[in-house]
């Protein structure tokens, strides 16, 4: 299913992130922003989604190094926008890349069972998500989307929002399933089993 390994990876980012910014305000007295602000159930539009709630960090990262740069450039937000959406592509094939080093080679099975990466995935789901916010700000302000906004809940937006990308949430997640990342990653979450 893809909404729940999208979640999963929702879970493992935000807890992760509450973790070591914990560390950093009990060491240095720093108070830490929040990666996330509920990103699967308050997400208004895909621009509220990528810009306001999911990975705050790396989003003002990307606006800095990369939006404002290309926007004062070019005056054109959609090119910024775009631009925006391949630079995170590339950082999160770099990612991977990481994650997964040390395997023999892309495609390959590890002594763990688990394969090592396909690249070119992440690339393809930013690529995704860069037409879907840029269909955004061309039909956004459609009656049905006016409509919908004033009355439907909320959370209903928010899983439309979601619903958006889902289809294609695999392209995302697909990679870290396979190199075992999420395996690896349970080692932090504490799991009750039965002892026979």
């Amino acid at each position: 299913n893809n909404f729940a390994v999208a979640y999963v990876t929702h879970v493992c980012l935000h807890t992760g992130t509450l973790g070591f910014g914990a560390a950093i305000s009990l060491l240095a007295g720093i108070q830490t922003m929040d990666i996330a602000d509920n990103p699967f159930f308050l997400s208004s539009s895909p621009s509220d989604f990528w810009g306001r709630r999911w990975n705050c960090l790396v989003h003002g990262v990307l606006k800095r190094g990369i939006y404002k740069p290309v926007r004062s450039m070019s005056e054109n937000a959609a090119l910024a926008a775009v631009a925006t959406f391949v630079a995170s592509g590339v950082l999160h094939e770099y990612i991977l890349a990481i994650i997964s080093m040390g395997d023999e080679g892309a495609g390959n099975s590890r002594a763990d069972g688990t394969k090592s990466a396909q690249y070119g995935m992440h690339m393809a789901f930013f690529a995704y998500n860069a037409i879907i916010f840029t269909l955004e700000h061309v039909i956004g302000e459609a009656h049905i989307f006016k409509w919908s906004g004033r009355n439907l809940h909320p959370t209903i937006i928010s899983l439309c929002v979601v619903c958006s990308v889902l289809p294609i949430a695999h392209w995302f997640t697909d990679e870290y399933k396979s190199t075992g990342f999420y395996s690896d990653y349970k080692v932090g979450f504490p799991i009750i089993v039965s002892i026979n």
